[in-house]
């Protein structure tokens, strides 16, 4: 998940459902600020249309501001009658403000307004009419003062209903096995960020509440046996080791610590034995790491998500980390994930692009993929005979590019192919065998690809795990990790509202 506190507030007007005479009330738009009456407002596109409809449901509002996290997501309106409509705004981080909401002659205004230490935001959205395919239009205006500077900006936006794919099956090529989120009221809501399994255990960490220990060796009847509590942190990513001796070992990405190394041999009672991070300074947390080896020796691949520092540590005795290399671009551009393989480090630097690293090289950059918005996250494998890198976005319109990765080839890091399943939706977690990629697509749920033709990869199955009447009211919400066993026919998936999902794949029964 990025790391950034943005607000995607969203204004969003009627469902098109002819007269109400339950009408929402309206309330008062503040006497401070910029934003004082309708006539601070732009007028272009509007029509007056939206003369007794009612605002309720859930939409997304697409701003022209298109870049993944400028400000298009999600929101629902609900209320009781009479009274003025509760707006939920789907965002990443939170900014709470006094809210209002104003209806008159066929129009909807919603409006924040935020009071700062040195001065004010106030963002306001109007819709105003109706397109020819049903879709909304109107208008996003945002205004700040802060000490002696102010300033206000609009743009145009449009507003469509927010749900799954219309017409699309709950699933295709993949049945649904269990699903489980710990017994009696279950675990605490929290962003459900990835997960592992070996021997008959998952690994599961959920965001803000900490790791959860679940038994899976009988797959229809997963049950919890241990649990390592967040403790005023996130845990956002887990990868699986073992010691020389065989002992197991889950390593934690901690967003206030770095690297928990947890010695899970007893999984009733997890214990954390050592901590590292991608400086070797304390208290510098980790977003993501991948595992692989580094000089013959297992390594552990670090990245904190905020820096262009990349740490490798020798994790022969997970108990014992040894910081044995880093690759340091500096703060700009942030390294969020990586991909690692036979002493190649394929590094997701946000806005950067994705780097192609071999760190044993006093030239160690062999290449950087300009991704064009936000590089996520990337998984390498073959596809038509050519390697290809399987690459996400994050955020709005973010989907998924495939990459030339051959050195070799005239395309090196070009796109050559593409998928995407809605602009409103974006792609999270990615893992790749043969020709073959699976995505936890958020919303959308899992996503199977065949990439036999790299330039025209085709959807041969999904899981549609989300479901917009059990909507957190996050931006990302949905299903975020996954762990593909191919051998064994089985997808392990982290979902925000489901929590474990254990899916079997029958795209070849």
């Amino acid at each position: 998940m990025a790391r950034r506190l943005l607000t995607l507030a969203v204004l969003i007007a009627a469902a098109g459902c002819g007269d109400d005479p339950c009408q929402p009330a309206s309330s008062e738009l503040p006497t401070a600020g910029f934003i004082q009456s309708r006539a601070d407002l732009p007028t272009e596109g509007c029509d007056s249309s939206l003369k007794g409809e009612t605002p309720y449901g859930d939409w997304f509002v697409i701003r022209s501001n298109r870049e993944p996290f400028g400000g298009s997501g999600p929101v629902r309106i609900e209320g009781e009658c009479g009274a003025p409509p509760n707006v939920v705004v789907g965002r990443i981080g939170r900014v709470d403000g006094y809210q209002t909401f104003v209806r008159e002659d066929g129009e909807w205004i919603w409006h924040q307004f935020l009071v700062t230490e040195n001065g004010f935001i106030e963002r306001a959205y109007l819709i105003c009419g109706q397109n020819d395919d049903g879709s909304y239009r109107g208008h996003y205006k945002r205004c700040f003062q802060f000490d002696d500077f102010e300033r206000c900006d609009d743009e145009p936006v449009t507003m469509s209903p927010y749900g799954n794919i219309e017409g699309e099956p709950e699933a295709e090529g993949v049945e649904l096995v269990a699903e489980y989120r710990g017994e009696g009221e279950g675990w605490p809501a929290a962003f459900a960020a990835n997960v592992r399994v070996k021997d008959g255990i998952a690994y599961f960490v959920n965001g803000t509440d900490g790791l959860r220990i679940v038994d899976v060796s009988d797959l229809e009847a997963p049950f919890e046996i241990g649990f390592l509590e967040a403790e005023s942190d996130f845990f956002n990513d887990v990868k699986l080791t073992t010691d020389p001796e065989g002992k197991q070992y889950a390593l934690i990405a901690s967003d206030v610590l770095g690297v928990l190394s947890v010695d899970v041999s007893d999984p009733q009672n997890p214990e954390v034995v050592a901590i590292f991070t991608p400086s070797g300074d304390p208290m510098h947390g980790v977003h993501t790491l991948y595992l692989d080896t580094f000089e013959g020796a297992p390594a552990a691949f670090i990245v904190d998500g905020f820096s262009g520092v990349l740490g490798v540590y020798d994790i022969t005795d997970p108990a014992l980390p040894v910081r044995v290399g880093e690759y340091n671009l500096g703060d700009e551009p942030a390294f969020h994930d990586l991909y690692v393989e036979n002493g190649l480090i394929y590094l997701n630097a946000t806005v950067g692009g994705m780097h192609i690293v071999d760190p044993s090289l006093p030239e160690p950059v062999l290449g950087i993929f300009d991704s064009g918005d936000y590089s996520h996250s990337n998984w390498v494998t073959t596809g038509g005979g050519r390697k290809i890198s399987v690459h996400g976005g994050e955020g709005f319109d973010a989907g998924i590019q495939i990459v030339d990765v051959d050195p070799e080839s005239p395309q090196y890091l070009q796109t050559v192919g593409e998928y995407q399943t809605r602009e409103q939706v974006s792609a999270h977690n990615i893992q790749a065998f043969g020709e073959r990629a699976f995505i936890a697509y958020y919303e959308d749920g899992l996503r199977i690809l065949d990439l036999s033709d790299p330039q025209s990869p085709v959807q041969i199955g999904h899981f549609n795990s989300w479901s917009p009447d059990n909507w957190d009211g996050s931006y990302l919400s949905g299903m975020a990790g996954i762990d593909v066993h191919p051998d064994d026919g089985l997808v392990f998936a982290s979902d925000s509202q489901r929590g474990l999902l254990i899916l079997r794949l029958t795209l070849d029964d």
